[in-house]
């Protein structure tokens, strides 16, 4: 047997070149270390090419997140809580904005976040307390209706004087509490009922509007509605966090038990 010796053959003339070897032609892209469900994702495609810029591309992420602005502040006291435009020339409750600037700290609420969520609070009630007015308003005009249908230029002594009698004669509190759950014209008949009841068993002048004895002045209907009326003048009605809106809604709640107890 003859031993080959010297340096292999040159290929042949138009033979195909050797083949690369195998690792370099398997190597992977970066792109395909992406779980699947991202790969659709626009930010991926336009952020994968190369590792460097997809490392360049989070870095300027986390650099966007911690901008000021994007984090809460050090301090409750340098939320600035604009009120909204309706609310600008009244009066505002400054321990309750306090409590809410804590209540923004301690939750982290970024300091621009905090300033659109509280004027979006003052937004809702605003447009609460005045939907529960123009809702009253209706419902006086409706009562007014009813009674002047039923008792003609008598109503408000008709009506002043259905409020004594209701009250007299002991009804239970949660009769009286339900009442105050009535429409217009359920009142206008409760007083209705009253009138007639009144008329036939009691002292009828009385009631209808003759000498009341030592029944004494009493408030009417009229005069409790137009109490209600300056009540709401007054710039903390309407404003929830004003220093003196809880102390009239109270007051509010006062006149509307009398003038539903006239009502009724």
């Amino acid at each position: 047997m003859v031993e080959e010796t010297g340096t292999p053959a040159a290929p042949a003339a138009g033979a195909p070149a050797a083949a690369a070897p195998a690792a370099e032609a398997a190597k992977p892209s970066f792109v395909d270390f992406v779980p699947t469900e991202f790969k659709d994702r626009p930010w991926v495609k336009d952020n994968t090419a190369t590792p460097e810029a997809f490392f360049k591309f989070v870095d300027n992420q986390n650099a966007l997140i911690g901008k000021k602005g994007l984090e809460a502040p050090a301090s409750p006291d340098e939320y600035v809580l604009d009120p909204i435009a309706e609310l600008k020339d009244q009066k505002r409750d400054e321990e309750f904005q306090k409590g809410v600037k804590a209540l923004f700290h301690q939750s982290g609420v970024p300091k621009d976040m905090a300033s659109k969520l509280s004027q979006g609070f003052e937004k809702m009630m605003l447009e609460k307390v005045k939907g529960a007015s123009e809702s009253q308003k209706a419902e006086d005009a409706a009562f007014e209706k009813f009674n002047t249908e039923f008792f003609g230029d008598k109503k408000e002594t008709v009506v002043t004087n259905a409020q004594k009698i209701l009250k007299e004669i002991g009804l239970p509190k949660g009769a009286l509490m339900a009442m105050d759950k009535m429409t217009a014209d359920q009142l206008a008949l409760v007083v209705a009922v009253t009138d007639s009841v009144y008329a036939k068993f009691g002292k009828e002048d009385g009631f209808r509007g003759g000498d009341p004895g030592a029944q004494g002045a009493a408030d009417t209907y009229e005069s409790l509605s137009a109490q209600q009326r300056e009540l709401m003048k007054n710039p903390g009605y309407a404003d929830w966090q004003h220093a003196e809106h809880k102390v009239l809604m109270e007051k509010n709640q006062i006149l509307l038990s009398k003038m539903r107890a006239i009502k009724k």
